[in-house]
């Protein structure tokens, strides 16, 4: 494996503190918009601790408010997770050519790393990293999603908990924050094993 797609903590990793030892919600997107710089922590510094409430901020901010039981801001449980790209060394507006042609063994290597590194609780990640996670590791049962409702439409997402590192952790499949859809707390529901619905 390309020894650059190992956990590289200049670009990715804990929003906020890093004491806490392990990662409570890791977010997991595809690559970076950004050709120029691959050791630069886009969300953390651009967006994060600014707090530019963009759609990446918003939705996620959101999830991490829905899986984190607590009174806390939104800002600071999403200080509690970690956000990584699948594939960390480039990208482009649309998903590139690079990101589609990595293979199982880079994806079970290069999430490996991140797990081992950030000892993540719980994962959200788009569909098309679901499935690759659970391709290419231990599905042990299927848990409860998200769903998202609007006047049209309801769709469930999928979830379940793998085995990495000895490690058991819930993964959970949800829209990726560029996607065309409305959020809030109104139309995004959970049902968690542990947890009532929330609307």
């Amino acid at each position: 494996m390309d020894p650059r797609l190992y956990y590289t903590p200049e670009r990715e990793g804990y929003l906020g503190i890093s004491e806490l030892g392990r990662a409570e919600v890791l977010f997991i997107l595809r690559e970076p918009n950004d050709n120029n710089n691959e050791n630069k922590f886009w969300f953390k510094n651009d967006v994060y601790q600014p707090k530019i409430e963009n759609k990446y901020y918003k939705l996620l901010s959101l999830l991490a408010d829905i899986l984190l039981h607590s009174k806390e801001s939104f800002h600071d449980k999403l200080g509690k997770c970690a956000y990584i790209n699948l594939y960390p060394l480039s990208g482009e507006s649309s998903v590139s050519k690079k990101y589609k042609d990595m293979t199982p063994q880079e994806i079970c290597g290069r999430l490996t790393s991140c797990f081992k590194a950030l000892k993540p609780r719980k994962i959200v990640c788009c569909m098309d990293i679901y499935d690759k996670i659970v391709s290419n590791f231990e599905e042990v049962k299927e848990l409860n999603g998200f769903t998202y409702k609007n006047t049209k439409k309801e769709k469930r997402f999928r979830a379940c908990t793998i085995q990495a590192n000895n490690e058991i952790i819930e993964v959970y499949e949800f829209y990726h924050p560029k996607a065309r859809f409305a959020f809030d707390e109104t139309n995004v529901i959970f049902k968690g094993e542990h947890h009532g619905e929330i609307l």
